[in-house]
């Protein structure tokens, strides 16, 4: 995926990184921040390894009062509402995305 993106941006700064398994598995890294809120059960906790979870829509959709996690409707949602700092603390993938984002637009650790 960098090659392509490097041949097409070439003259641009180019990192590709992926979620370990899916993007949601960002979202089991930070659990606790978005227990109660889109349906998901008061007092939840992050699994021990987020980035390892596979199926994590269907981790969060097990945790879900109305049992379904909704893509095209959560994702948005839980993006907005998730702590950065508790899916740095729990995903590596997570935290690489974060560097890669700090060295492309020189943002910082925040």
């Amino acid at each position: 995926m960098a090659q392509r993106a490097f041949d097409v941006l070439g003259e641009f700064g180019v990192a590709v990184v992926v979620a370990q398994r899916e993007y949601e598995a960002w979202f089991l890294a930070a659990a606790g921040s978005l227990a109660g809120k889109r349906g998901l059960q008061e007092g939840l906790a992050a699994p021990p390894d987020s980035d390892a979870i596979r199926n994590a829509k269907g981790w969060l959709s097990e945790r879900m009062s109305n049992g379904r996690y909704h893509e095209v409707s959560d994702q948005p949602a839980m993006s907005a509402l998730f702590d950065i700092g508790e899916a740095l603390a729990g995903s590596r993938s997570f935290r690489k995305f974060v560097k890669e984002c700090d060295s492309a637009f020189g943002m910082g650790s925040q």
